[in-house]
C-alpha cells in the first residue's frame, strides 16, 4: 500500500467515461478550455487545468472496458494520481431514487458467486471528502428533473380523488392547470392505470381498488398525500456492481437477487484495476438513470449525467489543500 500528501494544486487527476454523453456533460461542466491530444498508444483525451489540477478526460473504449490491462499504456503516459469515474448507472429502488448520486464504496465485478470480497474499496479519507462536500453543485444542474412515473401515478390518482371528494372545489386532472407539470406523461400513466384496474375511462373514476391504495399513501406520506419526488438529488455511500461482462434477462430485475448493491454499472472495474496498477486511489461516482433493467424511453439520463459531472465538478473545488492518497491492494 501507497500512502503519501500531495498539495492539491500538483494533482493529475484522470476522469474516465463510458458512454459519449457522460463525457459531454463532464466537458461542458468544467467550463475551461480543452486541449484535444493523443497519447503515444493512440488514445485520444481532453486536457485542461482547472484551478491548478491537471485534468484529462478519456473515453473508454469497447476494447479497453472488455480488457482493462489496454489502459495501462494510458496511465503510464498520464502518470494520474486520482482516477475518477464519472457517469450513470441503474439504481436499485429500495435504496435510491432515479437521479441520485451513489458513490461507490466497494466494487464488485459481476458474474460473481460470492459478495465477501471486493475488487475495490474506497479509501476512508476519501469516503469523508466526497459526503462532506457542500451541496451547493445542487444549484448547479441546468437540466430540468423529469418527473418519475411514481410521482405521476401518484398525482393523477389523488388529484381525481380530491376532484370526487369536492367537485366543486377540486378541477378533475384531465383539466387540472398542473397537470402539464406533474404529470407531462398523461397518456402512458392514463393506459397503465386502467390496465392495473385502478380508473375506469367513461366516466374518470377511481376504483375501490385506486381508493384503498391512496389512504395507504396518506398515512404513509402525511406532508404530501403521495410519494413526491425529491427536489435535489440525494448523495449515497454503497456498493456497485460492474456487469460489463454480464447480461441480464429483459425481464430480470437484477436487485431481486443482488439486494445489498446500491447501483450496477458499466467501467467501473476497469477503473479500478487502472487505479491498482498505477497504485493510487479511484473514485468511482455515479448518478442513478434507471432501475432494474431499463426500458427505454429513459427520460432520467439526460438528468443524470449533469448531476454525476456536477457532483464531481463539486467534489473538484472543494478538494482539500493536503490529503492523504491511500491505494489497498486488491486481495
Amino acid at each position: 500500500m501507497r500512502q503519501h500528501c500531495l498539495a492539491a494544486h500538483a494533482m493529475k487527476i484522470l476522469c474516465l467515461t463510458v458512454f459519449p454523453d457522460e463525457f459531454l456533460a463532464l466537458q461542458r461542466a468544467i467550463h475551461h478550455p480543452w486541449q484535444e491530444t493523443v497519447t503515444p498508444s493512440g488514445t485520444p483525451y481532453l486536457a485542461t487545468d482547472y484551478d491548478g489540477l491537471q485534468l484529462a478526460i478519456v473515453h473508454l473504449s469497447a476494447k479497453s472496458l472488455a480488457n482493462p490491462q489496454r489502459l495501462v499504456s494510458v496511465g503510464d503516459y498520464l502518470s494520474p494520481q486520482l482516477i475518477v469515474m464519472v457517469g450513470i448507472c441503474r439504481g436499485n429502488p429500495a435504496k435510491v431514487v432515479l437521479g441520485d448520486i451513489i458513490v461507490a464504496q466497494k466494487i464488485f465485478t459481476l458474474p460473481t458467486d460470492s459478495f465477501t470480497d471486493s475488487t475495490y474499496t474506497l479509501p476512508q479519507p476519501w469516503q469523508g471528502r466526497l459526503l462532506g462536500q457542500s451541496s451547493a453543485w445542487q444549484q448547479q444542474i441546468q437540466t430540468p428533473r423529469p418527473k418519475s412515473m411514481l410521482h405521476q401515478r401518484g398525482w393523477l390518482l389523488h388529484t381525481l380523488y380530491d376532484y370526487e371528494l369536492k367537485p366543486d372545489h377540486c378541477p378533475p386532472p384531465q383539466a387540472h392547470p398542473e397537470r402539464r407539470h406533474h404529470c407531462p406523461d398523461w397518456p402512458l400513466i392514463f393506459e397503465q392505470l386502467l390496465t392495473e384496474k385502478l380508473l375506469t375511462a367513461d366516466p374518470i373514476r377511481l376504483t375501490a381498488q385506486a381508493i384503498d391504495l391512496i389512504r395507504e399513501n396518506h398515512a404513509l406520506h402525511l406532508a404530501t398525500g403521495f410519494p413526491h419526488d425529491p427536489a435535489v438529488p440525494a448523495v449515497h455511500l454503497g456498493a456497485i456492481a460492474d456487469m460489463t461482462n454480464t447480461d441480464f434477462p429483459n425481464d430480470d430485475d437484477p436487485f431481486e437477487t443482488q439486494t445489498h448493491l446500491f447501483g450496477l454499472d458499466i467501467g467501473s472495474a476497469a477503473a479500478t484495476t487502472l487505479a491498482t496498477q498505477m497504485d493510487c486511489p479511484a473514485i468511482v461516482i455515479k448518478a442513478v438513470q434507471s432501475y432494474g433493467n431499463p426500458q427505454q424511453p429513459l427520460p432520467f439520463r439526460a438528468y443524470a449525467t449533469e448531476a454525476a459531472a456536477q457532483f464531481f465538478l463539486g467534489f473538484l473545488r472543494h478538494l482539500m489543500p493536503q490529503i492523504p492518497l491511500t491505494c489497498p491492494r486488491s486481495p
